[in-house]
């Protein structure tokens, strides 16, 4: 819960960043679902496609047994998790992905294309918003482990060997 408490501010200028970037540059695409239902529905969407995507970026495409997908109820949160070691910057790439493919991805497409991606105005930066402690743990990866280390998480606890 902390690291959620943590990172909410830097979700919250992920989300309003890529709001802004799409009504500046892709104004024709801003089109939000239409209902609250909608909305919820695009949102559930989100979070099961992130979560996916993370564990598609563990090693063995997340078809491992190492891989653990789930719902943590106390912490209201969905979770894709790699039991075993991987190299930091492997961790960075898994903690990225879903950021840069829901959230980055569509803009640019939209952008480069002149063509409304639909709903990609809420989707993008609700996504960026549920990156938040992805974004937080690539920005202390970066800060505190050493590129050639090998990391494992247990639980929310990073350990890491090598130099």
């Amino acid at each position: 819960m902390r690291a959620q408490l943590t990172a909410f501010p830097i979700g919250i200028g992920i989300l309003g960043l890529l709001y802004f970037a799409w009504v500046t540059w892709a104004p024709a695409a801003v089109i939000l679902p239409d209902s609250v239902l909608g909305r919820l529905g695009a949102l559930f969407c989100v979070i099961v496609v992130h979560e996916l995507l993370h564990a598609v970026a563990h090693p063995g495409l997340g078809l491992s047994s190492d891989t653990c997908l789930g719902f943590w109820p106390k912490q209201a949160t969905c979770y894709a998790h790699y039991v075993g070691a991987m190299p930091r910057n492997r961790l960075i790439v898994v903690l990225l992905l879903p950021l840069l493919l829901i959230s980055l991805a569509p803009l640019l497409l939209s952008i480069a294309l002149s063509m409304p991606i639909p709903y990609g105005a809420f989707v993008s930066p609700a996504n960026g918003l549920l990156a938040c402690v992805d974004v937080l743990g690539v920005g202390l990866l970066a800060v505190q482990v050493p590129p050639s280390a090998v990391v494992r998480n247990q639980g929310w606890v990073t350990w890491w060997h090598g130099t």
